[in-house]
């Protein structure tokens, strides 16, 4: 169960949707209005625990009535109290015929994002029991496995558990086997399940007294981008149906709370949230309580939030950012493309963006290329390791290679070109073109041996010429 990993509308099956909550457009009939009302009064806030308590905003998406708890601001989807085999069998048969390279190209990405969060915790330690949650085609389990771990992993979708088994040679269980573990991963799962609450605190149970979870999600109502990377298209793009549960910071912290959790490490740039959690003591829960979201605030967010993209379909890049200054793509925009002839005010449009977002890594990047584009070699080079740092990516590790080309320094190039084919082997005659370019442009040891024996004639010459004189 992966973000990355959306199934596209043609091939659902309505049959299996785990989302036919029952709730329909503004214009359905009596008949199925008093069904809603049905279900309304058995849905609860997974947070706070309040029931029938929820600020409905079904006509910003027509697929989905997104919800607002009027107790502590939680925003999620509305979800029957009999949906969970519904979205299991949607799992099981209809998320993804079956995987392929985009698959492994989006894994290979995610397990040096996993890597980097888990490398303070994991160095050194040897022979834990882990549990991968949602493990997709069980990338986590074999990564951790080849460290000579022990490791599970459960999936529902029965083409991942294939692939997961007969390519990495790792059996997949539906659910997570009752075990007691060192290390649990959740790494963009949470905001599938339903009944998150008791979910999490199922698997907090199932940590041993020093053991660990690493839970990452999207993150919403702080910066306005998808979390993996990818464009906003729209509102019902970035607000997924699939995803159920739309975690602010603080709402998932107070989750996390709520199961006995409080975070040990938290990082907010490179895919969505993400934390390494542990048990926590009463004192320490009580320390780390989180104050509720403001309810009229949460709704003026997502409302803002549908209105910044709206703008931006239009390309109304300024006026977006006037309603959500966070907005990476709608400074993108406006720098970009509606600047796009007048470098002179694209140097103070770069400069107004940076001191909004200029920690945002997908402003960064594309800075990084146009700095390139601008021939600032150096500068650009600088800004893009640091986001190879943070998030690598084959298509960044091009322009590496380019710049260290620019700057005369062949070998740095000929090593970037390498990491770009070997993160995407699509990259590989791209990248075998731009390194044997390099290569050749490297004198030999004899070309380096003449040129000495020169210099060194030509030094006897001078001194010869001195003495005589």
């Amino acid at each position: 169960m992966s973000n990355d990993e959306l199934v596209p509308q043609s091939q659902r099956h309505a049959k299996y949707s785990r989302f036919r909550s029952g709730c329909n457009p503004v214009d359905d009939s009596v008949e199925d209005a008093e069904e809603e009302k049905k279900t309304e009064a058995e849905m609860r806030c997974y947070v706070c625990d309040e029931v029938e308590k929820f600020h409905s905003l079904k006509e910003l998406n027509p697929d989905r009535e997104l919800l607002v708890c009027k107790g502590c601001g939680n925003v999620c989807y509305r979800v029957e109290p009999d949906e969970e085999e519904k979205m299991k069998n949607y799992y099981r048969f209809d998320y993804r015929p079956q995987p392929n390279w985009m698959n492994l190209l989006t894994c290979a990405h995610k397990l040096q994002y996993i890597a980097a969060a888990l490398k303070g915790w994991l160095e050194g330690k040897k022979e834990l029991v882990c549990g991968d949650v949602g493990t997709a085609i069980g990338y986590i389990p074999n990564w951790l496995r080849k460290m000579g771990h022990e490791v599970y992993g459960s999936e529902f979708t029965v083409t991942f558990r294939r692939f997961a088994e007969h390519f990495y040679g790792v059996k997949v269980h539906e659910e997570l086997p009752e075990k007691q573990y060192d290390l649990i991963t959740i790494y963009h799962v949470l905001e599938h399940m339903i009944d998150p609450d008791k979910k999490l605190a199922h698997y907090a149970a199932m940590l041993k007294p020093e053991g660990r979870i690493l839970v990452a999600t999207p993150e919403w109502f702080e910066v306005l981008e998808e979390a993996s990377g990818s464009n906003v298209t729209d509102f019902v793009h970035l607000f997924h149906k699939d995803h159920i549960n739309v975690f602010s910071q603080g709402s998932l912290k107070r989750l996390f709370n709520k199961c006995g959790l409080i975070p040990e490490t938290e990082e907010h740039r490179i895919y969505g949230q993400t934390y390494l959690l542990r048990k926590g003591t009463p004192a320490e829960l009580k320390a780390y309580e989180y104050p509720f979201d403001l309810v009229e605030e949460q709704i003026e967010k997502i409302k803002k939030n549908k209105q910044a993209i709206d703008l931006l379909r239009e390309k109304k890049f300024r006026e977006a950012l006037n309603v959500w200054p966070k907005f990476p793509e709608a400074w993108i925009g406006l720098i970009c493309e509606q600047n796009m002839k007048n470098p002179e005010r694209q140097v103070d449009l770069w400069k107004e963006c940076l001191s909004v977002m200029g920690d945002n890594l997908k402003i960064i990047e594309r800075y990084a290329i146009w700095l390139y584009q601008n021939e600032e070699w150096e500068k650009a080079l600088a800004e893009i390791e640091k986001v190879l740092k943070t998030r690598p990516h084959e298509n960044l590790f091009i322009y590496a290679g380019w710049c260290f080309s620019h700057l005369d320094r062949p070998v740095e190039a000929m090593q970037a070109f390498q990491r770009a084919s070997d993160m995407l082997p699509m990259k590989w005659q791209e990248s075998m073109d731009w390194i044997c370019r390099e290569a050749c442009s490297m004198p030999n040891w004899q070309e380096i041996e003449d040129e000495a024996e020169k210099e060194r004639v030509w030094k006897d010459h001078k001194t010869a010429t001195s003495v005589n004189a």
